[in-house]
């Protein structure tokens, strides 16, 4: 999934490497972007478009239904944590520079929120770390080594509770911030997906 919370043509360039290791990739856009009908609400129905886009892509004739994967970066990755812990049609989670946390992700940004502020259900139900001990497919966090504070302690925090419940998820720190991490997370989450027999 994309970064951001619209669809562009760097987001497509981004899945290059994924479609050189023979990966069919398909990069949905969701409800209320690009056009889309629907309403934004930040990282909740926009959950149910990505397991349906799953589905969907399970049904081509040239999909391995049976070897699906699902990644993404920043909003994406988000996306993916949450997707993972809704589905057990995935073999394999790489969330890429997601946010665990949206109650320290969405401070200073509060403008995005499409919600109740004082409702704490509504950060905790935008928030993996509360779903942790539910990801239902091996996961991999990867977060870069340079990126604000918030993205490795919500990784970290994430994958420790995953491991509480006996869950293979970890948080794997890479080079870089929150941008240039992402072709060094991109060859880890393909190595990580083509070991997921």
């Amino acid at each position: 999934m994309t970064g951001g919370f619209a669809f562009g043509k760097a987001d497509w360039e981004m899945t290059e490497p994924y479609r050189k290791a023979g990966f069919v990739v398909m990069t949905p856009f969701l409800r209320g972007e690009n056009g889309q009908p629907g309403s934004f609400t930040l990282l909740d129905d926009e959950v149910d478009d990505v397991v349906a886009a799953g589905e969907f892509l399970t049904k081509l004739p040239y999909a391995d239904a049976g070897r699906s994967f699902v990644a993404g970066h920043s909003s994406g990755g988000t996306l993916t944590m949450l997707a993972a812990s809704t589905t057990t049609r995935f073999r394999g989670a790489a969330a890429l520079s997601g946010a665990p946390d949206h109650v320290a992700f969405l401070q200073g940004m509060e403008d995005l929120a499409p919600f109740d502020l004082n409702d704490v259900r509504e950060f905790e139900m935008r928030s993996a770390v509360v779903y942790a001990k539910s990801l239902k497919c091996p996961t991999r966090l990867y977060y870069g080594a340079d990126e604000e504070p918030l993205f490795e302690e919500g990784c970290e925090r994430t994958a420790t509770l995953a491991k509480q419940h006996k869950l293979d998820v970890e948080a794997v720190a890479v080079e870089g911030d929150h941008h240039s991490c992402v072709p060094a997370a991109i060859d880890r989450s393909i190595a990580f997906f083509k070991s997921q027999k």
